[in-house]
C-alpha cells in the first residue's frame, strides 16, 4: 500500500516562520548595534590622532618660534577659535590656528590641514575641535568640544592617550564628554 502525503504535511507552519522571523530581527538588532558601536569607537580613535597631531603641530611650532602659535578667525586672547560655531563663545573660521607674526605660517609648515571633527555637523554646531592660547603664546589648549561618543574605560585611561582628559564644569562649562590636551604644567581650567 502506498501512502500520499497531504498538502498540509509539506512547508513549515505560521509557529515556526514567526520563531525564524522574530530570530532574525533579534540578530540583526544586534549587528546594527555593534555596527554603530564600531563606528563611534572608530571616530573617537581619529579624534585622539587629531589631538595627537596638533599637540605635536604646536609643541614644534614652540620649538621654532618660542611661543605657542595663535587662535586664528580674529579670536581674542583665551577665546576659543574652531571651524564651526554659532559665536557664543567661540571664533568661527577655517583657519582657528595661525602663526603669530606675518609670513610665519601654521599650515601647511607644521600640519598638512587643520582638523575637524570626522562626523559631519552643521556650520553652526559647537560641536567640533577648537583652539586657545594667552596673549604671549606661553600656554595653549585644544579642545574636541562635547564630541566624544563613547564613555571612557579605566583601560582608556591607562593608554597612550592618558593627556585626553574628559573636562569637567565648572571649566567653561564644558560637559564630560570633550577630549582636551594642554601645554604641559597647565590646568584643565584657565
Amino acid at each position: 500500500m502506498v501512502m500520499y502525503r497531504t498538502r498540509s504535511q509539506f512547508g513549515f507552519t505560521l509557529i515556526e516562520m514567526i520563531v525564524v522571523v522574530a530570530v532574525a530581527g533579534i540578530l540583526a538588532a544586534i549587528a546594527y548595534t555593534s555596527y554603530n558601536d564600531s563606528r563611534a569607537q572608530s571616530r573617537d580613535r581619529v579624534r585622539q590622532a587629531q589631538m595627537e597631531q596638533l599637540r605635536v603641530a604646536v609643541e614644534l611650532y614652540k620649538d621654532d618660534h618660542g611661543r605657542y602659535p595663535e587662535n586664528g578667525c580674529g579670536a581674542t586672547a583665551s577665546q576659543w577659535a574652531g571651524p564651526t560655531g554659532d559665536g557664543s563663545w567661540n571664533a568661527v573660521c577655517e583657519d582657528y590656528i595661525i602663526g603669530h607674526a606675518p609670513g610665519i605660517d601654521f599650515v601647511p609648515t607644521y600640519i598638512d590641514e587643520l582638523p575637524v571633527d570626522p562626523r559631519p555637523r552643521a556650520s553652526t554646531s559647537n560641536l567640533n575641535i577648537y583652539y586657545r592660547t594667552n596673549d604671549i603664546g606661553s600656554t595653549y589648549q585644544i579642545l574636541h568640544h562635547q564630541t566624544v561618543e563613547r564613555l571612557f574605560t579605566d583601560a582608556a585611561k591607562t593608554s597612550p592617550y592618558s593627556r585626553y582628559t574628559r573636562v569637567s564644569p565648572p571649566c567653561n562649562a564644558v560637559q564630560t564628554n570633550s577630549y582636551s590636551v594642554h601645554a604641559e604644567g597647565l590646568g584643565e581650567c584657565w
